[in-house]
């Protein structure tokens, strides 16, 4: 076969790792006023995912990894692929009170504002 072609031994060793950034959904929850930053992971185990906050920022990365195959690879349609997003926290945020929930894929961020950031509905009364 020639160089092109798929058994060629330039291809061999070959993995293909690809970082994404992964599709999220952002909403602020009016009963509580807290935000919650919803993160598409297929693939991705829960032992796979780390997030930190740090610096003002969240991070958010995970990985999956392609199949351990035996032998010279000719083809791999498995590859090893990494999610990394960045967010800049909102001043507002209470860092110490994040929290996070992974299930079938979806990671859940919840992250509670200060108590003096939350709006507060002032009552009004009369003059007399």
């Amino acid at each position: 076969m020639n160089e092109q072609g798929c058994c060629g031994s330039q291809l061999n060793d070959v993995k293909a790792t690809k970082e994404v950034a992964p599709a999220v959904d952002i909403a602020l929850d009016e009963s509580t006023g807290a935000y919650r930053i919803v993160v598409d992971l297929p693939g991705v185990n829960e032992a796979d995912v780390e997030v930190q906050a740090h610096d003002g920022e969240l991070e958010i990365v995970a990985g999956v990894g392609g199949r351990d195959n035996e032998g010279d690879v000719l083809l791999c349609e498995a590859p090893q692929r990494s999610y990394r997003r960045r967010f800049r926290l909102a001043e507002d945020i209470d860092v110490e009170k994040i929290s996070a929930q992974f299930e079938a894929g979806v990671l859940t961020l919840d992250l509670p504002r200060v108590a003096s950031a939350k709006p507060r509905k002032i009552e009004i009364r009369s003059a007399h």
